[in-house]
This record gives structure tokens, C-alpha cells and sequence, in this order.
């Protein structure tokens, strides 16, 4: 049985809040309101329905008169005799252990969901292995769903995925890669603690809080990309990350918590892009690295600065004017070096390393496929993603960044879900490697391991767009007409395991 990670909860202000009841076909469902807003359940693991309740239910859309947009902690604990769960599309979150002891809702490939409509992905055996693709569609990644998955190597999530629950990848020590996609907007304490594997996470721009422990003990850890919007990141969140050498804090940070990058040994370098934050109990402890900040910010952290010139522990200096950073992101298995600050006109060099199994594809700012670039930092700060994909693929199957493609199961995508402009792609859980976007031409990086891989890209030429296929360079360029700010792809359909082994 998976364990429970024991996480501190903090609980921010206060709002209108009453508890009820309502009847509705047959079923009395507890709830309580928020701020107009009705959540099911009221949380201590009291389950908001009687825990007899049987069959397939639906959850209403309104009870009391008010909206239903959330299910609360613990809404269906021990509710063992439930074989189906209707969610309305008026639910935005997801209480932490929700769906807890429910045995008897059906399973898909072996992953439990809550009905057929595979809304919430609420767990996965232990005994999973290798790559596992979330389907599209799901929007709810249970508290613990992955939890102890320990020979979980990579997990692909769709951009139907908003919400990632406390604990769900916890113990995955294996995990090397996870691409979180932009539509993700909140994840839950613990999320990835005791990844050992993980080696770098980019952390979507919809997120304004990392929870406490989410990368706890990710001792492979190297890069981590904050993006503009975090306001506060909560206890031990990187606690013994020794592996992570270099931080960017953007200029929204105003909260780091305490114990955040305790024993973090190897970290050199932390950058705050704005004013000082508020910091908690050894938030720093047994980190040995320099601090820097930008000198539009010089008098509000030299004010706050002890007499050696230290904050908090750390070593402070203002950068130059013209200094500017440079973050690199990993896509697919390997690492990437180089990251810094550097002045402008300053000679860059980044390095990229695939891991063993793995090839690099290219850089987001080049066209060049040499794993190293060198270029002159411009007046602004630069963001280079590296791009890995493995070396095989499975006879008539195109490898694209972990995602076997199976051209026959090719389907056609004309509604808006599967119609993306060119940053939505770059930013999407696609994986493929995005070596260019621009407005008039896509440029994918693929492997192409026979000629019938090719009929599969062939069938994206659609709506005006056209397909030139550089079979020397690995390289597909999807061409838009000018102006037009869509280009339309088809979708693909994964083959399973057993589909892919009958290729052999």
C-alpha cells in the first residue's frame, strides 16, 4: 500500500464558509461553501456521501444553489463500493487523497480512473515500468497516483492536464524525465519527492506556489527554471537537492520558506531578479554559494545586508549593467552546461550530453545540430532548451523525444483542441523537439528511421500548410502560409506496449 508523506499545511486568511447537506437522486451529499462556491465533503475523512453508497453516481453541478467547482480532501474516502463517478465540467480542483480506498472504480491499461471518461488519473500500479503517456483528455493527476513507482522512467502529460496532486510522482527514484505542460496551474506538496533520478524541471508559468517538499531529496537534480509569477516557495522544497549548482529567482519571489535549499552543497549561485524576500529558519543551512542582484534593486538589498556584506548567509554582489542571464532547459534525457550571467557581447558556450540510449537533436536557438554552440549574449537575458531523443525506434514507428508514433493510427484533428500556433507547440507536452517556431515555418527534429515513417508527416500537410522532409538532417519543416498564425497538426495515437513488440 503506498505510503503517506506527512507535509505541514498553512493555512493562508479566512472566508465565508458554512457546511450543508442537500438530496439529490436519492444520494445526500455533505458540502460546504466558499465565497458562493460549492466543494464536496468538508474534509477529516468524513467521505461527503454515505460510504454504502454503490454503483455509478454523478456529482451534481449545483447543490444549495451553488455552483459545484471543487471536491474536497478525503470527498469519497473508503467509498469501496463506487464503480463510477460522473464529474461536471464545473470542477476546476481536486482535494489531496479524494478518491482514497476507492477499489471498485474501473481501470484502463491498468490505471484506475474515476469513470470511463478518464477525468482524473487516480493511480497507477507500483509494478509499471519504463515510459508511461498519460491520454489526453485527463485533467486531474490524483494525490499519489504514481507514489512508489520505482521503475517509472518517464511520463509524457497531455496539455489537457491542469492540476498535479500532493505526493503523485513521491518515490518515482527512478524517473529521469517529466515535462510539466503550461496548462498546469497547481502542484501539490511532495509532488516529486525522492525523484533521485530527476535531473531538471521547468516549472510552468501558471504557477504561483510551490508547495512544501515538491522536490525534496531530488538529489540528481540539476536545473530548475522559475518562472515569472511564483510568489512563494513553501518548506524543504529543495531540501537536499545536492546536485542543483545554479538558481534563478524571478522577480515576483516575495516567500521563500524554511529549510528551502538546506544542504544543497554543490549550488554556487543564486540570482534574485528582484528585491530581497522574506526568508524562513535555515533556508540557506550548509550552502556555500555566492548571491547576486540587478542594480535597478542596489539600494534595497545593500540596506539589507549585514556588515561582511552577507544576507542570510550568502556572499551578496550587484551585477554590471549589462549583465544578463542565460538558463538552459533540457527536453528528452541528457544535460546541458553553460548556464550564467553574462555581459553583453560576451563570448557563450553551451554544452549539451545525452544520456546513455540517447541523441541530441538540436538547440532552440540554432539551426546547428553540433552538441556545442557558441554565440555572442545579446543586450537581454537568452532561454536555450537542448533537445534529446533516443536512438531507437521500433521498425516503422518515428521516435520523436520518447513518443513512439504509429503512423497507421494516424487521426485527423480538425477541431480547435488540435489546432496550435507556434509558441503553443514550443510550450506543449507534445515532446517533440521544436528546433524553430516562427509565425510561417515549424521545424521538428525527428528521427526517421525507414520510408513509410514518412507517410505519417506527410498527412500533416493540411489547411495550406506544406511539408519539406530533410531526411540528411532528421528534420521536418512544416511551412504556414505568411500570415497565418495556425498551423493545423494531426493527432497522434500512441501504440501500446504490446502493439509495439508485434512490430519487431
Amino acid at each position: 500500500m503506498k505510503k503517506f508523506l506527512l507535509t505541514l499545511c498553512l493555512l493562508i486568511g479566512c472566508a465565508t464558509l458554512h457546511a450543508a447537506t442537500a438530496t439529490v437522486n436519492g444520494i445526500t451529499w455533505t458540502y460546504k461553501v466558499v465565497n458562493g462556491e460549492a466543494t464536496i465533503g468538508t474534509g477529516g475523512w468524513s467521505p461527503a456521501i454515505p460510504s454504502s453508497t454503490s454503483g455509478a453516481i454523478s456529482i451534481p453541478s449545483t447543490l444549495g444553489g451553488y455552483p459545484v467547482t471543487a471536491i474536497g480532501s478525503q470527498a469519497f474516502y473508503n467509498c469501496n463500493n463506487l464503480t463510477s463517478i460522473t464529474i461536471p465540467s464545473s470542477v476546476t480542483s481536486i482535494g489531496d487523497y479524494a478518491f482514497e480506498n476507492c477499489y471498485n472504480l474501473p481501470r484502463f491499461g491498468g490505471a484506475r480512473y474515476e469513470s470511463a471518461a478518464k477525468i482524473v488519473l487516480i493511480d497507477v500500479p507500483n509494478s509499471v515500468t519504463g515510459d508511461f503517456f498519460i491520454p489526453n483528455g485527463v485533467r486531474f493527476i490524483n494525490s499519489l497516483a504514481f507514489s512508489g513507482c520505482s521503475s517509472l522512467t518517464s511520463v509524457t502529460i497531455p496539455s489537457s492536464v491542469t492540476s498535479i496532486g500532493s505526493s503523485a510522482f513521491s518515490d518515482c527514484s527512478s524517473l529521469t524525465s517529466v515535462t510539466i505542460p503550461s496548462s498546469v496551474t497547481s502542484i501539490g506538496n511532495a509532488a516529486f519527492y525522492y525523484c533521485s533520478g530527476l535531473t531538471s524541471i521547468t516549472i510552468p508559468k501558471g504557477i504561483t506556489f510551490i508547495g512544501g517538499q515538491t522536490f525534496q531529496y531530488c538529489s540528481s537534480l540539476t536545473s530548475v527554471i522559475f518562472p515569472e509569477g511564483i510568489t512563494l516557495i513553501g518548506n524543504y522544497a529543495f531540501e537536499n537537492c545536492s546536485s542543483l549548482t545554479s538558481v534563478t529567482l524571478p522577480e515576483s519571489i516575495s516567500s521563500i520558506g524554511s529549510y528551502v535549499f538546506t544542504n544543497c552543497t554543490n549550488l554556487a549561485l543564486i540570482h534574485f531578479e528582484g528585491t530581497p524576500p522574506s526568508v524562513g529558519d535555515e533556508t540557506f543551512y550548509k550552502v556555500f554559494a555566492t548571491g547576486s542582484y540587478l542594480p535597478k534593486y542596489a539600494e534595497a538589498w545593500e540596506s539589507d545586508l549585514d556588515v561582511n556584506g552577507k544576507w542570510n548567509g550568502l556572499t551578496m554582489s550587484r551585477l554590471t549593467i549589462n549583465t544578463f542571464s542565460m538558463t538552459l532547459t533540457v527536453v528528452g534525457n541528457g544535460t546541458a552546461t553553460g548556464a550564467g550571467y553574462y555581459a553583453t557581447d560576451e563570448t557563450v558556450t553551451v554544452t549539451a550530453m545525452p544520456a546513455e540510449g540517447y541523441v541530441f537533436c538540436g538547440w532552440s536557438e540554432s539551426s546547428a545540430k553540433s552538441a556545442t554552440y557558441t554565440f555572442t549574449m545579446p543586450e537581454k537575458p537568452v532561454e536555450i532548451i537542448a533537445y534529446f531523443a533516443p536512438k531507437a525506434a521500433v521498425d516503422t514507428y518515428v521516435t520523436m523525444n520518447n513518443l513512439m508514433i504509429k503512423e497507421e493510427a494516424v487521426q485527423s484533428a480538425l477541431d480547435a483542441d488540435e489546432v496550435f500556433t507556434a509558441d503553443e507547440i514550443k510550450e506543449m507536452a507534445f515532446g517533440s523537439p521544436i528546433v524553430e517556431a516562427k509565425e510561417d515555418v515549424i521545424e521538428i527534429a525527428i528521427s526517421l528511421q525507414t520510408a513509410e515513417t514518412l507517410n505519417a508527416w506527410q498527412a500533416m500537410a493540411l489547411q495550406g500548410a506544406t511539408l519539406e522532409i530533410d531526411e540528411a538532417k532528421g528534420l521536418v519543416r512544416v511551412k504556414v502560409p505568411k500570415g497565418d498564425q495556425k498551423a493545423a497538426f494531426y493527432k497522434f495515437v500512441m501504440p501500446t506496449k504490446e502493439e509495439a513488440q508485434e512490430k519487431e
